[in-house]
């Protein structure tokens, strides 16, 4: 399409069968920060325990990223029941407002935050992101300047870009504007992660005349700093994949994913070899 936007075709397969057993719960949980994505799409875990696998990921000290794919009304009883083990749901504006069923970002994100989270990050597309934390720190960031060829696969480099942040120890500004210009390098490829490369080469591009201009709302300073190390701590994804259309858990630390010191790189190398795996 003009825009970059690319229709997609989809039938319920392995996501509905997919299910993490006891006996895995010590390898998925050996991380520093679990993704959960495709709430809504998988029939065994949404019953009752993914929140049993959040909820004991937040008793063992681990971040919890949270996003949904094709959120519908009839989905806010899977997701209100993770929001409060979750630290940062990250659904689009379109996701949010179809669960909540409101319009403005900042009732969107603190309808959210009332359910438990404990920040909401909404992607808006060429309208940048919000953030809203419920410490009262808030801000907007404007979308990256980009010629877009595709934007299939921007909201998973967006949760992949800010969890990288997070393990850079960056505050939630820096975590942010990382996680956009990991999406905004994607939309200039064809395909997922056609258009990212490495982190050193996400910095130029934030660099290079692709400056994000934050506009704090009601902004706090943030409080303390983060206990994520990048050389320790490995980061640990249960996700959905789109292209295959299954569920994988994926575990990594630095020498197995991040090369070129860290990034973007080794996580694109990840995704596509997950799609070869899975397909």
């Amino acid at each position: 399409r003009p825009d970059g936007a690319r229709a997609a075709l989809h039938k319920r397969g392995a996501t509905d069968g997919f299910y993490i057993s006891d006996d895995q719960i010590d390898d998925l949980l050996d991380t520093r920060i679990l993704h959960v994505g495709g709430v809504g799409l998988m029939n065994r875990m949404d019953a009752g325990r993914t929140e049993e696998i959040l909820r004991e990921a937040k008793r063992r000290g681990v971040t919890v990223t949270l996003d949904v794919f094709a959120s519908t009304p009839d989905d806010l009883p899977k997701v209100a029941r993770l929001l409060p083990h979750a630290d940062y749901f990250l659904p689009s504006e379109e996701e949010a407002r179809a669960l909540s069923g409101l319009s403005d970002n900042r009732d969107l994100a603190q309808f959210l935050i009332d359910r438990g989270v404990a920040c909401v990050i909404l992607t808006l597309g060429a309208d940048g992101a919000f953030y809203r934390h419920r410490d009262g720190t808030e801000f907007h960031t404007a979308a990256f300047a980009v010629d877009v060829k595709c934007t299939c696969g921007c909201g998973d480099c967006f949760n992949g870009g800010f969890a990288t942040g997070l393990i850079k120890g960056l505050d939630a500004r820096g975590a942010v504007q990382i996680a956009q210009a990991s999406s905004a390098q994607n939309a200039t490829g064809l395909g997922s992660q056609a258009g990212v490369r490495d982190y050193a080469t996400t910095l130029a591009f934030i660099k290079a005349g692709y400056n994000v201009a934050f506009e704090p709302i009601e902004a706090r300073q943030r409080i303390g700093q983060s206990n994520i190390r990048f050389a320790r701590d490995g980061v640990k994804f249960f996700a959905f994949d789109g292209v295959s259309g299954g569920f994988v858990v994926i575990g990594f630390d630095i020498f197995d994913i991040f090369q070129n010191i860290i990034g973007f790189q080794g996580l694109s190398f990840l995704w596509q070899g997950l799609y070869c795996f899975c397909g």
